[in-house]
């Protein structure tokens, strides 16, 4: 059991992405309803708070699954997007900010890439980013937008 378990937590958090670069998944997530039997989710909080009883008050009381946390991230990686996707609240002498939100925007169309790898990877499609890209004419620069579904 130990060594299936190892192997399992290893696969997840070890990621070939779809470049083949090898990567450490930061979006990885041990379900641990999955992986534990409910006694004994029942009695880890106890033993914390009989022998670790300061760790007790910080233990969290739900468990958050993949799905859960691939939605989060969407969510977060939306916003900002949706923050540094466009150039239309800029003038157009702002060339230097044009530029500086360029250079972040394509850092998060990267994360963008990485989301929807691990969503592929965990059978999560609905989890995924749609986006389109284009060019902003004012300011020769690349812009992105969500696509809602």
């Amino acid at each position: 059991m130990r060594k299936t378990f190892y192997l399992k937590w290893r696969d997840g958090l070890i990621l070939k992405t779809a470049d083949d670069a090898i990567v450490l998944n930061y979006l990885y997530c041990l379900d641990v309803d999955k992986e534990v039997d409910q006694i004994t989710m029942e009695q880890v909080p106890e033993f914390v708070k009989t022998i670790f009883s300061d760790d007790y008050q910080r233990l969290g009381r739900g468990s958050v699954n993949q799905k859960q946390l691939l939605e989060q991230h969407r969510t977060h990686i939306i916003q900002k997007i949706s923050e540094y996707g466009s150039y239309d609240n800029l003038a157009i002498s702002a060339i230097k900010e044009a530029s500086q939100r360029e250079h972040i925007l394509k850092k998060y169309m990267r994360v963008v890439s990485f989301h929807n790898h691990v969503c592929m990877k965990n059978k999560l499609p609905e989890c995924m980013i749609k986006s389109c890209s284009d060019c902003d004419i004012r300011f020769m620069r690349m812009k992105l937008r969500i696509i809602e579904d």
